[in-house]
């Protein structure tokens, strides 16, 4: 059986994953982040599966949108690092990226980064080995202490229009 991004991120080897429709927001459970630096001149990391996982379930149909994400150390900045891809049809990337746009990833309370529409596009079928998931820090300082806290996915809005 050949392994699947896919089959990989919704199995069982990510356990710290959350499940919403978009409606609603997402609580996070605490895992600890890696502590790892990202160089600030390819800022992209490989896939493994320390990866959050969440899950925008879409109203109305059995289609969803998975984003997998990390918060690490990036030149002394907080930075997220994922990516997302679709179960469903084709119609599901244009709202994935709607909503991407709309999202942001909160530490503490804090933003980290605002705008998730960098994140990397996958195909479910890819091989996880081969993965590179974009980067990107916002204006908070990185600190130790983040290490113990669990990063959440939120969204500015319900209603995506396309």
């Amino acid at each position: 059986m050949t392994r699947t991004l896919q089959s990989w991120v919704m199995g069982a080897l990510i356990v710290f994953g959350l499940a919403s429709t978009v409606a609603l927001p997402a609580n996070a459970q605490e895992q600890k982040l890696s502590m790892i630096s990202v160089s600030s001149k390819s800022p992209a990391i490989p896939f493994d599966k320390n990866f959050y996982k969440f899950i925008v379930n879409w109203q109305g149909s059995d289609e969803k949108t998975v984003i997998v994400y990390k918060v690490v150390n990036l030149s002394g900045k907080a930075a997220v690092c994922g990516g997302f891809f679709e179960v469903g049809t084709n119609t599901t990337a244009v709202i994935s990226r709607a909503y991407l746009k709309q999202a942001r990833v909160k530490l503490g309370g804090r933003n980290v980064v605002n705008n998730l529409s960098f994140l990397t596009h996958l195909t479910k079928d890819k091989d996880p080995d081969t993965v590179q998931l974009r980067c990107r820090s916002g204006h908070l300082k990185w600190q130790p202490i983040f290490t113990e806290m669990a990063p959440e996915v939120r969204s500015n809005g319900n209603a995506i229009e396309y």
